[in-house]
């Protein structure tokens, strides 16, 4: 009863399965050599990769600090003391506060 238990459907031969296995081994072993020249070539791009999305960030954030400052800040720190003193004494007699209420 275990002899009939332990048959297989399909029978291979010793010297088939060990020809089997060494042909096997030698298109991975080759597969490993032809691809052997990839793995540096991955390492660079992903260096490449890493410096250039640093740099664009940094970029990025230099660039945004500028548009954070108000047009009115920019105006103000682009006219002289002199100029400024006139805005502080600008009136228009037309137009009364009262007005505008």
């Amino acid at each position: 009863m275990s002899k009939e238990r332990n048959t297989r459907p399909f029978v291979e031969k010793d010297g088939y399965v060990e020809n089997l296995i060494s042909e096997a081994t030698e298109v991975a072993i080759s597969k490993r050599d032809a691809t052997s020249w990839y793995a540096p070539f991955a390492r660079v791009a992903a260096v490449v990769a890493l410096i250039l999305t640093i740099g664009s960030t940094g970029w990025m954030y230099m660039n945004s600090k500028k548009a954070q400052e108000a047009p009115l800040d920019v105006f103000l720190n682009s006219i002289s003391d002199e100029e400024a003193s006139m805005l502080e004494n600008y009136y228009i007699e037309e137009i009364c506060f009262y007005e505008w209420e």
